[in-house]
């Protein structure tokens, strides 16, 4: 069913309220109309988790669509949206091992032992070395003092295999595998309890992050500050119990809960990410 013009106006105009590209949304909307029609399973490129959660939203609400987002293993943070007629489906399973094959991690693996390699450094050899776009790039997965891994589209995968051959001044092999190679990487997380006037943003932020208060609200205007993974400019907002919280350069945590003190102040139990 080809959605009316009117109809997908109003779906482009949700993904606007997130800051969704409205050529991106529009893709989405004609790739999800499009595996109706022709009764093939179809995905897009890789996403940002605001816009992947957003426009899974604006796919599903096309009638006899049947979607989801996926990157590679669970809990990935950028994801593609696969899509497909809601009669094909006998199992979300059995339809991310139909399209599985045209993705790819890549390994690169060399000694990092000398010093501390950050996320970053993996990803701009990605984009850089390799000359890649960034929707052609997954998760990038630091494995500590031995590399990183990549996951990729199966095209941007064999670019990087070839192009990639230092990291950080440090020379790397980079080894093309299937998702079933994909090694399982523990995030290392720290528990952190801090007790608050308030719940605002800026004060939880403060308490995770071992910053100031005015610091934080200052970060916020700033643009630098993002909650589940949108950008946030008002530090005056309260958290809610699994909001995840971020800071250009800093750092990120998770709200786990809370509880009120017996003097009106709220003792905050967070995880932050190392």
């Amino acid at each position: 069913m080809r959605l009316t013009e009117q109809q997908s106006e109003k779906l482009l105009s949700y993904a606007k309220s997130f800051n969704v590209d409205r050529s991106l949304a529009k893709r989405m909307i004609e790739m999800a109309e499009r595996s109706v029609r022709e009764w093939e399973c179809e995905h897009g490129m890789f996403l940002t988790p605001v816009e992947s959660g957003c426009l899974l939203k604006v796919v599903r609400a096309i009638p006899e669509v049947w979607a989801t987002s996926w990157g590679g293993y669970d809990d990935a943070e950028r994801c593609v949206i696969v899509c497909c007629h809601e009669d094909m489906v006998e199992s979300e399973s059995t339809v991310l091992d139909g399209i599985a094959d045209n993705f790819v991690v890549v390994k690169l693996l060399g000694d990092f032992s000398g010093g501390k390699v950050r996320h970053g450094d993996f990803l701009g050899a990605v984009l850089h070395g390799a000359g890649l776009k960034r929707e052609c790039i997954g998760d990038v997965m630091v494995l500590e003092e031995r590399g990183a891994q990549v996951i990729a589209t199966r095209q941007g995968g064999e670019i990087i295999s070839q192009s990639v051959s230092q990291v950080a001044n440090v020379k790397v092999e980079a080894q093309l595998a299937s998702l079933k190679e994909l090694e399982a990487v523990e995030r290392r997380t720290k528990q952190i309890t801090s007790v608050e006037n308030s719940l605002r943003i800026d004060a939880v932020l403060s308490g995770g992050l071992g910053t100031s208060r005015t610091k934080m609200s200052e970060l916020c205007a700033s643009g630098l500050v993002r909650r589940n993974y949108a950008e946030l400019r008002s530090a005056s907002k309260s958290v809610q119990r699994g909001d995840v919280l971020s800071v250009r350069g800093l750092g990120k945590i998770r709200v786990d809960d809370w509880s009120e003190t017996r003097k009106g102040r709220f003792r905050v139990t967070m995880t932050r990410f190392i």
